[in-house]
């Protein structure tokens, strides 16, 4: 794309994220919202008012796809919509940011890699916000100065849910169901697992151990995974309904990395072996979703295939890595 053209997005999902999108676009230079796709004209027509954007709503997706004012799509909705939206999206030739996780099993990303190689002129990026952001760069920079790693502790629990609000309800919310292909470990573990991926490279072995809801759609609601390397291991703590204070941390022979949350990082701490202490405060970003769009945008319009492979290989190796965890564990999506 020329330098002073400019990407305009279709939205595909009127929740929440949709909403915080839309104000991250509004910081980034070159890009714009101009449709959104919702199952529902109502929800459609109120996402727009609560956006105070002047969009078109769509309620038949294949119609926005053939809106050629529309460049590139941003995929929010549920995990088990992913893919099949994913490939309507590149056969309509649109480019796609999807949220994560892209995709949940190892034969949808295949099937979508080998559709990209068919269509060379398109870009595809998972939206995994926690590795563009400056602290997680921060914090690679960091790591080598520990010396020869012996582990890391990756902690996301929080307690948004709680039990007492699921006991008389019908249907579980999507975070909490399997039809949705939810559950914790594709909702917060996703973040863990990128990030160590690209910290630390792939694991020669991954283990988990999940709590599930005792509901027939019920899926993990807290788990404890592992990914093992050659000479230490990494072990991943998870949970939507579990609150903690505990830092996350990375050691080595030479010192400790003392993280203040593995995703949202402001405070980093780094402990030498001599006693010394650096603490590195992180500044805030306003919209933590700013610089996921920037990369993507800058990766089309300076069409840079090659960070787009890099970053489909990082996809690849977590969506393998749900699926084994996933699987190992016992439990499956419908």
């Amino acid at each position: 794309m020329a330098d002073n053209a400019e990407l305009r997005f279709g939205i595909i999902g009127t929740g929440w994220i949709s909403q915080k999108f839309v104000r991250a676009l509004r910081a980034v230079d070159n890009v714009s919202v101009v449709a959104v796709y919702s199952r529902t004209l109502s929800k459609g027509t109120s996402f727009v008012k609560t956006i105070s954007e002047h969009i078109i709503v769509y309620t038949d997706l294949d119609q926005m796809l053939l809106d050629k004012q529309i460049d590139a799509i941003y995929i929010a909705s549920p995990n088990s919509a992913h893919y099949t939206q994913i490939i309507s999206c590149l056969t309509h030739e649109k480019h796609v940011l999807v949220e994560k996780p892209a995709v949940v099993t190892s034969n949808q990303f295949l099937k979508i890699e080998k559709l990209l190689q068919k269509k060379p002129n398109l870009y595809f990026m998972e939206a995994m916000k926690n590795i563009f952001l400056p602290s997680f760069e921060q914090t690679a920079a960091l790591i080598p100065q520990l010396g020869p790693l012996d582990g890391a502790n990756l902690i996301y629990l929080t307690s948004d849910l709680k039990k007492s609000d699921l006991q008389n309800l019908q249907r579980l919310p999507s975070v909490l169901s399997r039809k949705a292909a939810r559950g914790v470990l594709y909702d917060l573990g996703v973040y863990l697992i990128s990030s160590a991926l690209n910290w630390f490279g792939t694991p020669i072995k991954v283990e988990y151990y999940p709590k599930l809801i005792d509901n027939p759609d019920g899926a993990d609601y807290y788990g404890h995974g592992t990914l093992f390397y050659k000479t230490f291991n990494v072990d991943i703590l998870i949970g939507n309904m579990t609150s903690s204070q505990a830092p996350s941390e990375i050691y080595g022979s030479q010192g400790t990395l003392v993280l203040n949350h593995p995703t949202h990082l402001e405070n980093i701490t780094l402990l030498k072996k001599d006693n010394t202490t650096t603490d590195i405060k992180v500044p805030a970003i306003s919209n933590t979703m700013m610089p996921e769009i920037e990369h993507f945008t800058k990766i089309i319009f300076s069409e840079n295939y090659e960070e787009m492979q890099r970053l489909l290989i990082l996809t690849k190796t977590s969506t393998n890595i749900l699926q084994t965890m996933r699987e190992n564990a016992g439990f499956d999506f419908p």
